[in-house]
Order: structure tokens, then sequence, then C-alpha cells
């Protein structure tokens, strides 16, 4: 690890960097240097990035440096140097949306999202790889590339989807944070695959121009992020509001879902669970279980939905004349949605609103939902294409309880515990009702003080292999 440059937000994370960057003990330049330079060591074996702008990056780093020289400070994340899931347009940037094909007239210029990040004086390293237009739970992407998970240097692990490049960039220190997107769990998903901490925040919560639309009705954007704690930095600046302590431990009530969340969790993914949450109640914590049998419905009802806006978003001629470029796993998963009827989607989005509004009466009488994100840790990855059916028995092994928390509109975030049992991470879900991200991120603040920070992969061998 000799070659490998120390990380600038390690071991005090975003508040420690913005510390010592306002004392002069580092500069933005100084850290983005130092991202660049892990990000060339690294990324020949774990391939996360889908386009590096080096240049462009020391130029932002030289201006956020000589602002806060000459007395203007943004903020928290000023100086912080990140990267973007490849479905936000960034202006200067290409944005492939994980495919050959050309979809950029879908995406648009750069957006709110964006700006705003850029007027929080972030630095952008460049674009990390997505699964194909952000349509697919596994991370494989056959045509584009599949980033590795750093977590084994001996297999190759996916990273689980679809902001799979993101995922492996934050766990192996190639960004102080990456910006996602969650439809159905890409972002929480390779947060669980890549033991660190992702955010899904509330339907609405920001604007989504600029950003490939898999589904309107779904679609998100969030961070990535090393910790609990740097997640509420990141998320407070964004609202503009001040990040606020944890929630005391004593007294909190947490509900455990009976339906849709714990079927099929694997033995290590279940030691983990059950041990984490003997940990909360020694902390103070009361974990009462959650009848919702409603929840059981959000399969087809999710499924439905994004499928047909998938084809009306791409548009039904695009998609019939490109589907044959496209990854062959993605185009078999929305082709579904060419046979949906209007009548039947009106009836499953009734149904959606119904069902959310069922949920967020349950969950009125505790704190937070708690889950697993996985039911299984990061599986090995299958190698190239051979068949539909062998892609769809895969995908089977990379599922989570996930899509529901976006059918029934909560926030929610995922928060490593592999530390309770497991060489490979494990996701902790903690899930809160519609705009309600706040609240989460202060229950989750103080779950970190009982699980932990995050711990680290060993990419030792990662230099060694190059490639």
């Amino acid at each position: 690890m000799s070659n490998l440059p120390p990380d600038p937000l390690e071991p005090d994370g975003i508040r420690g960097f913005g510390e010592r960057l306002r004392r002069g003990t580092i500069t933005s330049l100084a850290a983005t240097e130092a991202y660049l330079a892990r990000i060339a060591s690294l990324e020949p074996a774990l391939g996360a990035h889908e386009h590096a702008a080096p240049e462009m990056a020391r130029a932002q780093a030289r201006a956020i440096d000589a602002l806060l020289k000459a007395g203007t400070d943004l903020g928290p994340l000023m100086g912080v140097p990140v990267g973007i899931k490849d479905i936000l347009a960034v202006d200067g940037m290409p944005t492939k949306a994980g495919s050959k094909a050309d979809v950029a007239d879908r995406i648009g210029p750069e957006g709110t999202f964006i700006k705003k990040l850029k007027r929080l004086g972030v630095v952008i390293l460049g674009k990390h790889k997505t699964v194909e237009f952000a349509f697919g739970s596994s991370g494989t992407n056959y045509t584009r590339g599949t980033p590795r998970n750093p977590w084994d240097a001996k297999t190759f692990r996916v990273v689980a989807g679809s902001s799979s490049g993101s995922g492996v960039a934050v766990a192996a220190g190639l960004c102080g944070f990456a910006i996602g997107s969650d439809t159905g769990g890409s972002i929480r998903g390779p947060s669980a695959f890549c033991g660190v901490v992702g955010v899904k925040v509330s339907p609405t919560r920001w604007p989504l121009d600029g950003v490939y639309p898999a589904s309107p009705s779904f679609d998100t954007v969030g961070p990535l992020t090393r910790s609990a704690d740097d997640a509420a930095v990141v998320i407070a600046a964004l609202l503009g509001e001040p990040v606020l302590p944890p929630v005391p431990l004593k007294g909190l009530r947490l509900g455990r879902p009976t339906n849709a969340f714990f079927k099929g969790v694997d033995a290590d993914v279940g030691r983990c669970l059950e041990a984490a949450c003997a940990d909360l109640v020694r902390a103070g914590v009361t974990i009462v279980d959650v009848d919702c049998a409603e929840l059981d419905e959000h399969a087809d009802l999710f499924l439905q939905i994004t499928r047909a806006e998938f084809i009306a978003s791409l548009g039904r001629e695009r998609f019939l004349a490109i589907q044959d470029v496209m990854n062959p796993d993605v185009a078999d998963r929305a082709r579904t949605g060419l046979a949906t009827m209007a009548d039947a989607y009106v009836r499953a989005m009734r149904r959606q609103r119904q069902i959310a509004a069922i949920a967020a009466e349950r969950i009125r009488d505790v704190d937070a939902w708690i889950a697993p994100t996985k039911y299984r840790v990061p599986p090995p990855y299958p190698g190239p294409f051979t068949s539909i059916e062998a892609d769809r028995a895969f995908v089977a092994t990379c599922a989570g309880p996930t899509r529901v928390v976006n059918t029934i509109e909560f926030c929610a975030m995922s928060q490593p515990i592999q530390r309770y049992g497991s060489a490979l991470p494990v996701g902790f879900q903690l899930l809160c009702p519609n705009q309600g991200e706040t609240r989460m991120l202060g229950v989750a603040q103080a779950l970190e003080q009982v699980f932990g920070r995050p711990p680290k992969p060993d990419l030792g061998a990662f230099l060694a292999k190059g490639a």
C-alpha cells in the first residue's frame, strides 16, 4: 500500500476534512491530486469509472482554494472531490448512461442537482459506471464493463446496481463521496455490497432534470458516503440546513416489518442482523414487530409501473431500434413494458398510492423501520453473458427488499454491519416516512455510535494485480 496516497478524508470524514481545509493544513487541490493518484493506481483492477476528468478537476480545485483564500466559504462540502453516476449530465463530460446507444437527448444538459452541488463547492473527479439506463440490480454491464467489488481480491464479486461504480469508488477511497440514483435500490444495493452508506431520498426531494429518466415515478438521486455522519453532512448541505446531532438511543423505537422484508436472508446476513439488533436493544432501543400485509403486493406493482415507464421514457420506437445493441439482460427486462396497457398502468398507480398511504399510517408509532438491505453477501461475477435464463438466476442471488421502499414512497438508507459476523459486506436498512430524511439521519448517526464506523477493504492485492 506504500505507493497509494492516503485517502484525504481519513480518518475524520467530511467534517474533519473541512476543518483541515480551513486551517490550511490541506488544500482542495492536494486532496484532488491524492484521489486522482488513487484512481490511477486502482482503476485498472476495479473498473469503477466511465470517464475521468483530471484536468477539469484540478481547475475546479484551484478555483475553490482561491475562493477560500479570498474569504469566500461555500459551506461544509467546499473542496470535497466527488464522483457522479453516469446517468447525470455534467457540463464538459460525456453521459453514456451505461449504453452504447446515444440517449443524450433524453438526459439533456446539466440539471438543477449538479448545479447545486457545484454551488456548494465540490470538485467533480469524473463519472462512475452504471448498469445500462440504471435498469438492473446486480451491477453487471456486459457491454461497457462491470466494476469489481474491492472486498475480495481473490474472487471477482459484483457490487449490485445500478450505481455500481459509485459503490466501488466510495469503498475504495477514490472520491470523498459519490452521487448515485435509486429507483428500486440502486444506491442502497451497491452501498450494502460495498460496505458503505447510501441514502435513498424521498420522491420529489430534488428536481430530476439532467438525469436519465428510468422510471420517473420512483427515480431519486442521493449520496453514497463512508459513514452516516458524512451522509448527514451531505444531505444537510443540499437542504441548506444545519446538521442535527444523533437522536438519543434510549427510548428510540424501531419497527421490524413482518411482511416483505425478511424472507430469504442467508446465514451471514441473518447473523449480522440479529447481533446488530441485540446491540441496539442493549443500548436502550426498543424493537417491535410491525404487520403490514399490503406490502406483499409491492413486487407486481413495482414491475408493472417501472417497466411501462421505462418504455415510455426511452420511447417505444427507439427501444425497438436499439434493443439489439443494448445489454441483453436490460433489453429482456424492459421488453415486458411493451405489453402494459394504459388501464393496467393506471390501476397499478392507484393501488401503489393506496399502499403508500397505508404504510405511512403504520409507521406512525415508531421512529423508523429496519430491515436487511440485501438477502445475501456479494456473489461472484458470473462472467460474460451466456443466456437470459442464466442471467435471471444470477440476478436472483443479488435480491433484497429495496423496491418496496420506493413503492411506498419512503426515504431509506443502508448502513454496514458486517463486523457482526461476515467477512463480506452486509447492509442494515433504515426506513422513514416521506420527507423524513433529517430524522432518519439523526437515527442513523445514533445507530453508527453502536455499530461503529464502517471498516475499510484491504486494497493492497488490487495494487499488485494492476489490471
